[in-house]
């Protein structure tokens, strides 16, 4: 018999496993899982009543559009670094764009506005409308 930190414990589980369960439907349908880590990941949200640990770490991605390759990892003030250069982040984007879409270009000479891309600030209020996700 487990002793439980909390009296709802139950209904807190069950309430991640529905908001998990969402998220990875979500994932699904628009294609940014496979169907074995889906059914891996369904599994998982199905046992949390058996009990789970989460664990959390500091990292840090660096996007380094002036470099190539990686460097070791580098720890400081008790965060972990990691530098990815610009042939890894065309990598990674292209593995990630669903197939038929072209690479993303990246301008390495970047303005001084604040990025390669950047066209100055854009106002997040639209995206925020959009989006939906369980009721409660």
């Amino acid at each position: 018999m487990r002793l439980q930190d909390r009296p709802d414990r139950a209904f807190k589980t069950h309430e991640l496993a529905l908001l998990l369960e969402f998220y990875l439907e979500r994932a699904e349908r628009y294609g940014a899982i496979s169907r074995e880590a889906a059914d891996e990941a369904r599994y998982f949200i199905h046992t949390l009543d058996d009990g789970y640990q989460l664990a959390f770490t500091r990292s840090a991605l660096i996007f380094d559009f002036a470099k190539t390759g990686t460097e070791q990892s580098e720890i400081e003030s008790g965060i972990e670094y990691h530098r990815i250069g610009v042939d890894l982040i065309r990598q990674l984007v292209d593995a990630a764009a669903p197939s038929g879409e072209s690479s993303v270009s990246i301008d390495v000479g970047s303005s001084a506005s604040g990025g390669p891309g950047d066209a100055g600030p854009r106002s997040r209020a639209g995206t925020r409308r959009g989006r939906s996700g369980p009721s409660r």
